[in-house]
């Protein structure tokens, strides 16, 4: 079985060359909330004195993405930031903190973090962590998600969910 990450894990984990040399660390990571797709990654200098890079990390530039860091070919991965992020994305694709409701109305809770499947390459966003109101972490899986919008993923009823509503406590 693949190990699953969480997005929320990665800000800060080094971006490394295959050479081994730390070239940046993440900053953001880039999600489109319309297609589930992980676009790339906002970058920071490596190191203490840490300033926000000009350049991003696109995901078909990544070679891949562990627990202990994010590996690239080399410098020649980054790119303007603007190729990663549009000014569309930066106003709308953060879909952490959005409400998940089901078809019926009812409020799951607040998406906490989007989950990935580094076993595909580029990675893959596979579901959402979602917090309930008692506390308990749900994992609702993507193919569930039957609308995004600005504010609320809308999944199925409680017990329609493929990932048998996967409680967590």
């Amino acid at each position: 079985m693949t190990a699953i990450l969480r997005a929320g894990d990665l800000p800060g984990q080094p971006v490394v060359s295959l050479a081994g040399e730390r070239l940046a660390e993440i900053k953001d990571v880039v999600y489109d909330r319309e297609s589930g797709d992980l676009l790339g990654f906002t970058l920071n200098d490596p190191g203490f004195f840490n300033g926000t890079r000009s350049e991003g990390l696109p995901m078909d530039a990544v070679h891949g993405i562990g627990d202990a860091a994010v590996m690239v070919a080399g410098p020649h991965a980054f790119v303007d930031v603007d190729l990663v992020v549009t000014a569309a994305e930066r106003r709308g694709n953060d879909v952490l903190a959005d409400r998940v409701l089901t078809e019926e109305g009812a409020d799951l809770g607040e998406v906490v973090n989007v989950l990935l499947d580094p076993s595909h390459r580029p990675p893959k966003v596979v579901g959402y962590e979602v917090e309930s109101q008692d506390g308990h972490l749900i994992t609702v899986p993507l193919e569930d998600t039957m609308a995004v919008s600005g504010e609320r993923l809308v999944v199925p009823g409680r017990g329609n969910l493929s990932g048998g509503n996967n409680a967590h406590h």
